[in-house]
């Protein structure tokens, strides 16, 4: 694998629905839903960018997981992510959760950079 390199995106939002339909006029997005429970909606990349999606963060009460978050956040695809993980800690930066394995065969995890950015690491 080549240098780390961000691969995908997600927005999270207090209405998913209603930020999806924003993103389709405003950029014209084709984003196809997924039967994923926070509501998400994919945009496939088309050699232009990433592809990223638009879910629903956890509502007042209700569980989230680490990615289910209000905001915006980047993931970087690495080649060991316990392994950079690792590496946020020891520079200073805050594990959030992961590593964790997801049916869709990836493995992510989430940290805090310096800053308090929240940003994925990817392994496909």
């Amino acid at each position: 694998m080549g240098m780390p390199a961000v691969v995908h995106w997600d927005i999270n939002a207090r209405d998913a629905a209603r930020l999806q339909r924003f993103y389709r006029d405003l950029f014209d997005w084709e984003l196809r839903a997924s039967d994923h429970p926070n509501q998400f909606a994919y945009l496939e990349p088309d050699g232009a960018g990433i592809g990223g999606g638009i879910g629903q963060e956890p509502r007042a009460g209700e569980e989230g997981h680490g990615l289910r978050h209000r905001g915006v956040t980047f993931f970087v695809q690495v080649d060991d992510v316990p392994t950079y993980l690792a590496r946020v800690v020891r520079l200073g930066g805050k594990a959030l959760w992961g590593p964790e394995e997801v049916p869709v065969n990836l493995t992510l995890a989430m940290f805090e950079d310096l800053e308090g950015n929240r940003i994925g690491l990817m392994r496909r």
